[in-house]
């Protein structure tokens, strides 16, 4: 009686593999699919930041520019260093000792 049993599945058996023989590669896919499309947009979004960098970058380097020449001019007028600066060069002061 008991080989009776085991041989003929209960209805709930056959639903319960049947449920997860078909619902496993539909979640997957699922899962696949968001994947691809949320890194499709993380990457957007990187190379959007990554550029807006690039762009606040090169327009600080002016900045950075003016900002050590007046750094350097302002240790010149100090007398700090025997230099003295004409646009973006180093020019000795003429009559003053190099270091």
């Amino acid at each position: 009686m008991l080989d009776a049993v085991l041989a003929t599945p209960k209805l709930s058996a056959v639903m319960a593999v049947l449920f997860v023989s078909l619902s496993i590669p539909l979640l997957v896919f699922i899962l696949i699919s968001n994947d691809h499309r949320i890194s499709a947009a993380i990457f957007a979004t990187l190379r959007e930041e990554a550029a807006k960098t690039r762009v606040a970058t090169i327009a600080s380097v002016p900045n950075l520019l003016v900002a050590s020449w007046c750094f350097a001019d302002s240790i010149c007028r100090l007398k700090i260093c025997n230099f003295s600066l004409i646009g973006f060069s180093v020019v000795p002061q003429p009559g003053k000792p190099h270091l």
